[in-house]
């Protein structure tokens, strides 16, 4: 995936959430917004493994790419990665309402 839309990946970084309430998840991808103002969402920019509940959301401000990947085949924990990266070009992106 990454080769084809020429992304090269500069930084990883995992997180872990711990809980019973379900609301890892939202928690999450607010956190993910936050930290990556002004990105949204890539068109057919969402991937996932069902078998192994991997799941990954291609996000992009210009040429800057951020993904939301996460794991959750050990509900209600969850694992988190954000990555961040450039582009070769500037993705296109779908209409959002985050922090510009």
């Amino acid at each position: 995936m990454f080769d084809a839309l020429k992304i090269r990946i500069l930084e990883a970084h995992a997180f872990a959430y711990e809980g019973e309430d379900g609301r890892g998840l939202a928690a999450a991808a607010d956190a993910f917004y936050r930290a990556h103002p002004g990105f949204c969402p890539v068109p057919d920019g969402f991937f996932y493994l069902e078998e192994r509940k991997l799941y990954l959301t291609l996000a992009a401000k210009g040429e800057a790419v951020a993904i939301f990947g996460y794991d959750l085949s050990r509900q209600p924990s969850l694992v988190v990665a954000h990555l961040e990266g450039v582009a070769e070009r500037a993705l296109p992106v779908a209409p959002c309402q985050t922090a510009r």
